[in-house]
């Protein structure tokens, strides 16, 4: 008896699932040509009731067939190749991130308003190619905040000395002068 078992599989526990499944149709047909093979020799060999109740016990705990059912009846599980194309085409999501073209307005509203994002930032620029150190007038209104420098020219995060003025003021001072706007400055609270 061929196992024409198809199942549609969209992850690796699925894929474990389907394999077995598998392995238990193989066992239940290979069961099944053992209770044939009993059933045409009954007649000849005299077999037992109580043998074929045990194969038939046996066949049942190998093959499960209840949970078979029910696992190929949940569409839960199991998707159409064309619903699982739909799916896995659906977006495609940017390198950068997801474009703001492709955000709901509300969730643009609060990216926008700082305040109802949960976080209230600034971002700068910093270098003249004149001097070596600059006050940045955040306004976070605190001394306790997140900061980031990125080198602008070469995306490399910089670590530089960052001094407190206020709870709305730092100094940073760089080793060495930096080229006009080469470092971009991002503070968060």
């Amino acid at each position: 008896m061929a196992n024409n078992l198809i199942v549609e599989s969209n992850d690796t526990e699925n894929g474990y699932i389907y394999k077995e499944l598998t392995s238990r149709l193989d066992i239940l047909e290979k069961s099944i040509e053992d209770v044939n093979d009993s059933l045409s020799k009954i007649s000849t060999d005299g077999i037992s009731v109580d043998s074929l109740t045990n194969l038939t016990s046996m066949i049942n705990a190998c093959a499960k067939i209840e949970l078979l059912n029910t696992h190929m009846n949940n569409m839960e599980l199991h998707i159409s190749s064309v619903k699982r194309d739909e799916w896995d085409n659906k977006y495609e999501k940017d390198i950068g991130g997801i474009p703001e073209t492709d955000l709901a307005n509300s969730i643009i509203q609060k990216i926008n308003n700082n305040a109802n994002a949960g976080f209230i930032k600034h971002v700068q620029t910093v270098g003249d190619n004149m001097h070596r150190e600059f006050a940045i007038t955040h306004g976070l209104q605190t001394k306790t905040f997140l900061i980031n420098i990125r080198d602008t020219i070469t995306d490399e995060i910089v670590h530089t000395d960052v001094s407190v003025i206020d709870a709305n003021t730092i100094k940073i001072s760089f080793n060495n002068v930096p080229q006009s706007n080469q470092y971009e400055v991002f503070l968060a609270r």
